[in-house]
């Protein structure tokens, strides 16, 4: 019984030991010098490498009297160069749960953002036809002026000719290669009149200086091809209607019809002249230019818009007739018309 006794009581006597959870540091520099003494005057016994932990024995001042990692020899370690574990597991948990809370948050707007970008890809397809029917105001207005050699002496020959405006259609392709701008290609054949004021002044058999006038009014061909190479430019979205801006190159194809020769007829006592016969020629060339416009369109369906577009081009052209001058006209013009797009 009574070494039962004793028993117990050196039981709770050292229980506090026995329950005494073990304290350990991490080395928090590079390398941690291990001392014999705690000064640090005292001989260094190790050196010990950032983030290793260290069985505390206990306190002494600013130093920790620790195990080495051999698990028997012990030293001292200066305070100042170690953390608590404990303390630095539940820093790093409280950074490691922030650090995930952060990431779902801003894991969420980026998949909302591409959700909206997949959704806009799926309505709005990189290729895209479109057709616009404009009223084209054309620039072509040119004169036809040389002599009229006649009784030794020259009149003077004036044809003015005048493009009249008219409805021209447009057809082209246009592919997005970035979300907001793409290449354009099309063709928007214009074919039109030009009204013809000629005015012709024949030298008089008998009289020096009086000329006969011969009036000739006609209509007379002409047609303009232009092929456009342009880039263009979502400018975004106003009140819902998409404003898309467009501007190149263009490859102009004109043909112009003009009167080349005439015959008269004059009966005594030759102040007057009569018309018999017209003789017309049509010269065509190649002329580069530039053009460009806008477009503003309401999405009707997921793939379709209509709207309007405005547009102008500019170049120039000439040709020469046998035995004029050269003749000079401008191409292009304004126009202004409904503008469908169909995403395919």
């Amino acid at each position: 019984m009574k070494r039962f006794l004793i028993f117990v009581f050196v039981f709770v006597l050292f229980l506090p030991l026995l329950s005494e959870t073990k304290k350990y540091v991490r080395v928090a520099v590079e390398t941690a010098r291990v001392r014999e003494i705690p000064s640090l005057e005292g001989k260094v016994i190790a050196r010990i490498k950032k983030g290793t932990e260290l069985e505390v024995i206990e306190k002494v001042g600013e130093w920790f009297r620790v195990y080495l990692p051999d698990g028997k020899t012990t030293g001292y370690i200066s305070s100042r160069v170690v953390v608590v574990a404990k303390e630095v597991e539940e820093k790093e948990v409280r950074e490691e749960k922030k650090l995930e809370e952060k990431k779902i948050r801003e894991e969420k707007k980026p998949v909302e953002k591409r959700r909206e970008v997949v959704r806009r890809r799926e309505v709005e397809k990189p290729l895209s036809l479109f057709v616009t029917f404009s009223f084209d105001v054309p620039f072509a207005d040119f004169k036809d002026e040389y002599l009229i050699s006649a009784y030794n002496e020259d009149g003077p020959y004036s044809g003015r000719y005048n493009a009249s405006e008219s409805f021209c259609p447009e057809v082209g392709l246009m592919y997005r290669i970035k979300e907001k701008i793409g290449i354009l290609f099309s063709v928007e054949p214009f074919i039109s009149k030009t009204k013809g004021d000629i005015l012709a002044q024949i030298p008089h058999p008998f009289y020096f200086g009086k000329f006969r006038e011969l009036v000739i009014k006609d209509n007379f061909s002409y047609s303009e091809i232009p092929f456009n190479l342009n880039v263009t430019y979502d400018a975004g979205k106003l009140k819902g209607i998409s404003i898309l801006l467009t501007g190149g190159l263009t490859l102009f194809y004109s043909s112009a019809e003009i009167l080349e020769s005439f015959t008269y007829a004059d009966i005594y006592p030759y102040d007057t002249v009569t018309l018999t016969s017209t003789k017309y020629k049509t010269f065509s060339s190649f002329s580069p230019g530039i053009n460009a416009g806008v477009a503003g369109f309401y999405p009707l369906k997921e793939n379709m818009g209509l709207g309007i577009q405005l547009k102008s081009s500019f170049g120039k052209a000439s040709f020469t007739p046998e035995g004029r001058d050269k003749v000079s006209y401008t191409l292009g013009g304004f126009k202004a018309g409904l503008y469908f797009r169909l995403s395919i």
